[in-house]
């Protein structure tokens, strides 16, 4: 199995710091809550797409946070177990 590269950082938030992980072309692959998930970051440099792609989710979740957003338009590929993969599908077709 080929590992591939994540990029990591933080996000303070008003609820503790976030842990996000983009892949090489910025899209999302992680997102952990506070006291949860995997080392903090990774040092720069990022490669150019995924350091967009970090600003991008981090711009976002501040947003979100500040209530300023209400849905979000990142690329995703969340990485997980067939059961987790089942519950994410079925719960983004769910509406508000």
């Amino acid at each position: 199995m080929v590992q591939m590269a994540l990029f990591r950082s933080t996000l303070d938030t008003a609820y503790g710091e976030l842990k996000l992980a983009v892949d090489a072309d910025g899209v999302l692959i992680e997102l952990w809550l506070p006291n949860r998930g995997r080392a903090a970051s990774t040092r720069p440099p990022f490669p150019r797409a995924a350091a967009a792609g970090m600003r991008d989710a981090q711009q976002q979740l501040v947003e979100y946070f500040s209530a300023r957003r209400r849905s979000f338009d990142l690329p995703l590929a969340p990485r997980g177990t067939p059961f987790e993969q089942r519950v994410w599908r079925s719960s983004s077709r769910v509406t508000a």
